[in-house]
């Protein structure tokens, strides 16, 4: 195939046709999910410069490329956690090295400096979907951040630490309730002070973006609460696609740690709520771009049964 017969183009932010065509493709695609529909994407569309791509072969939009500007580089999305290249099953290796060369051109004519790309982590892949990470060998990508996450195949029998079954039994003998929920405020006031205290940091989200995310996309984002005597107690939101059952924030109240709360309710949530998705990642322990690694807080994670998954960031100079 003749990279001459990839065309990049700029997507039309206020365009509705040109959505539904974007929302069509992340659908269809191999390693798209919600966070990538416009619906989402848009939520926060004041904070950053969207200069998102569609990639089109002889006419025919065959992939699309989330990209926001940023600091003169093109960013894959300064907003989301992952993006890159999205496509779907008729995409081969050969037209996606020359997709990413495309968008490579065409950064370089807007006189950019950097592409700073973000791949689909692979968990969230409806099926294999590396052809992206293949054309950024060949393009001289560099590997430049690595977050580690944890993650449990819940397909297949997972087995938590003798301490979290202990907690896991006296929680239940509290009689603690599981329940969903949407009062996202009252749980991102427990998170936000937790993070405030612990980690002098505020949650990406506020209550009122989690309450219309939710209403936008209601099968895919989820709380579930544990409660006793009506306090909540500890709380899970959930980003919930084909493969993944993400933990976007967990937050247990100090009296919910005292009864275990906060093991009952990801005990519940594996057990019952999860599946039909593979796997359950229980997000990133990872901060400094990835080189410090909070090992208590993975501990914590592998004490569930979880084990790695990486969440990478490489940059192509221009």
């Amino acid at each position: 195939m003749s990279p001459r017969e990839i065309h990049v183009r700029q997507f039309q932010m206020d365009d509705s046709q040109e959505s539904l065509l974007w929302n069509l493709i992340v659908k269809e695609s191999r390693n798209g999910t919600f966070l990538l529909e416009r619906g989402y994407m848009e939520y926060h569309r004041d904070r950053f410069t969207d200069h998102s791509l569609i990639v089109e072969q002889n006419g025919n939009p065959i992939a699309i490329f989330p990209a926001a500007i940023h600091d003169e580089s093109l960013v894959s999305h300064a907003g989301l956690t992952y993006g890159g290249l999205i496509y779907g099953r008729e995409m081969h290796a050969a037209t996606a090295l020359h997709s990413l060369a495309s968008i490579v051109d065409y950064a370089r004519a807007k006189g950019l400096k950097k592409i700073y790309y973000k791949p689909v982590p692979t968990i969230y892949h409806k099926m294999p979907a590396q052809e992206d990470l293949y054309a950024l060998f060949r393009l001289g990508a560099n590997l430049v951040r690595r977050d580690l996450s944890s993650s449990i195949d819940i397909h297949f029998h997972y087995t938590p630490s003798k301490g979290r079954k202990s907690c896991i039994v006296k929680a239940n003998k509290s009689k603690i309730r599981i329940e969903i929920s949407h009062d996202f405020n009252a749980f991102m006031k427990i998170q936000e002070e937790i993070l405030a205290s612990k980690h002098q940091t505020k949650p990406t989200h506020t209550a009122e973006e989690l309450i219309f995310l939710e209403s936008k996309f209601p099968d895919n984002i989820e709380l579930y609460i544990a409660t006793l005597d009506s306090e909540m107690l500890a709380g899970i939101i959930l980003y919930k696609t084909l493969t993944v059952c993400h933990a976007q924030y967990i937050a247990v109240s100090d009296h919910g740690k005292k009864i275990g709360a906060g093991d009952a309710l990801i005990h519940h949530v594996l057990e019952f709520i999860a599946k039909p998705a593979r796997w359950f990642d229980f997000g990133i322990s990872t901060t400094q771009g990835g080189y410090h690694l909070d090992e208590n807080l993975a501990t914590h994670k592998e004490s569930w049964g979880a084990r790695a998954t990486v969440y990478d960031h490489y940059e192509i100079c221009l």
